[in-house]
């Protein structure tokens, strides 16, 4: 009995973790011009993120806050962000 509910509450938190990490969330970060369309870099500059979805209300040059969904990364390498809706837009980036 016991042994089914700790299988059980490890596959809750493991089901949890994927959903949260590939699932709807947020990024924030500048929105550039790239060679396949719209790149957002995160407010670190450390991940860069290649847009896809509805693309229709971004600004080049604005630093935004897009939710939709972080896809997983492609073969050969790179983030893809799947964007449903624009959150926020904080204005020109600095």
């Amino acid at each position: 009995m016991w042994i089914a509910v700790g299988a059980g509450a490890a596959l809750v938190t493991i089901v949890s973790a994927v959903a949260i990490h590939y699932g709807n969330s947020r990024v924030n970060g500048c929105v550039r011009k790239g060679p396949n369309g719209f790149i957002l870099t995160d407010d670190d500059g450390v991940i860069m993120w290649q847009l896809a979805g509805e693309t229709g209300g971004l600004k080049v040059g604005d630093h935004m806050k897009l939710k939709g969904k972080r896809e997983k990364p492609a073969p050969k390498g790179g983030n893809v962000f799947d964007v449903v809706s624009v959150a926020k837009d904080y204005g020109p980036c600095d």
